[in-house]
């Protein structure tokens, strides 16, 4: 048997050193990028300018993220990373501060939705595959764009789906108003938007007692709906001050959760392709 001479291993040992630090190189760009937020901003038609980080990424999947329902992104910033690093861009959007509203849940209405109409249509604007997330009553103006815009002409009667490929809520808040001993009413943009919905609600919540009445009401304006369950935490996990020891686990995992249920949609509709990630867990 001849074994190589002692310059040949070394050729050989250099040439596979040299490729895994290119292969790492290659990997580490895109987290490196992911890890520099970029600040933007953007007027509206009404006037408004709107404040909005973008988490870059070389993939063709951009994602329009409606921040922080009572003003804490920490966790949604690090998330937005996890999303970038993975090849899918984040657009993390401050709405309120641009139209001087109190952090109210009736100031969600208060967003023109023809503002936010505008905004899909400019994130929009290069090609990429538009995705959706939002959480509590942040959904609100999000779904009232969408709902306009879906309303125009050439989308209304188009046979293809929307140009919106889909959207990530968690523990959305669509009910009109809770009254004891009165029937349940949602927000008219629940049963009127066309979506791929990947819904994440925290299982102990008034609203996992009614998710199957979202469920319905988004299914009867024809999304297509896909639950899971978030056992132990309640809604705003990551964003209480007083989070139990399991939310702030949960929180300090949000991109991967929210990763694992954007694949989902992206599966709906693969035509640029579905990043890898690691599998989802299972929930008890």
């Amino acid at each position: 048997m001849k074994f190589p001479g002692f310059n040949e291993l070394n050729r050989v040992l250099y040439g596979m050193l040299v490729s895994l630090l290119l292969l790492t190189a290659l990997g580490s760009s895109q987290v490196q990028a992911a890890a520099h937020a970029q600040n933007k901003r953007w007027k509206s038609p009404s006037g408004a300018v709107l404040s909005y980080s973008v988490y870059p990424a070389q993939g063709q999947n951009r994602l329009l993220w409606m921040g922080a329902e009572y003003g804490e992104q920490r966790y949604e910033q690090a998330a937005a990373r996890y999303f970038a690093a993975h090849g899918v861009e984040v657009w993390l959007v401050d709405s309120l501060s641009a139209y001087d509203l109190p952090d109210l849940r009736s100031s969600r209405d208060k967003v023109p939705a023809s503002d936010m109409k505008a905004l899909l249509q400019f994130a929009l604007h290069d090609g990429k595959k538009l995705y959706l997330a939002g959480a509590g009553t942040n959904v609100i103006p999000l779904l009232n764009g969408a709902q306009l815009l879906q309303q125009e002409p050439h989308v209304k009667k188009a046979k293809s789906p929307p140009k919106i490929s889909g959207a990530v809520l968690i523990y959305p808040d669509l009910v009109e108003e809770v009254d004891t001993g009165k029937a349940l009413h949602f927000l008219p943009a629940t049963s009127h938007v066309r979506l791929s919905v990947a819904l994440l609600q925290p299982q102990q919540s008034p609203r996992f007692w009614w998710l199957d009445k979202l469920k319905d009401a988004l299914q009867s304006g024809g999304s297509k709906v896909h639950v899971t369950i978030l056992p132990g935490v309640r809604d705003a996990f990551y964003e209480r001050p007083n989070q139990s020891q399991h939310e702030l686990q949960e929180s300090r995992r949000l991109g991967a959760t929210m990763f694992n249920a954007w694949r989902k949609l992206a599966s709906d509709s693969p035509a640029h392709g579905t990043p890898h990630a690691p599998a989802a867990r299972p929930h008890p």
